[in-house]
């Protein structure tokens, strides 16, 4: 169990630690972990089973990477959809 009289701290934006009371650090790390949670969602790919109707789905990620498009050609069909515009200067 923790001590209640321990001290907490985070870092400031100089890498200064400061010290913080309960409520501050549950609540960083509350969001933290939350974007954290985000992020990993919208780049990694997953699989889902559902055992009732044994049926598993790959769910592919919501963020591409550049590499990827490069890898399979799809920069050619992005470039064809959404053409450059020229300066008419």
């Amino acid at each position: 169990m923790e001590n209640q009289n321990s001290q907490l701290f985070l870092k400031d934006a100089d890498g200064n630690r400061v010290p913080v009371s309960r409520n501050v650090y549950d609540a960083y790390w509350r969001y933290a972990n939350k974007e954290d949670y985000f992020m990993r969602s919208l780049k990694e790919e997953r699989f889902r089973y559902d055992p009732e109707h044994q049926i598993a789905e790959f769910l592919p990620s919501r963020e591409d990477s550049y590499e990827r498009l490069l890898e399979e050609g799809l920069w050619k069909k992005f470039l064809r959809d959404f053409p450059r515009k020229k300066n008419s200067s």
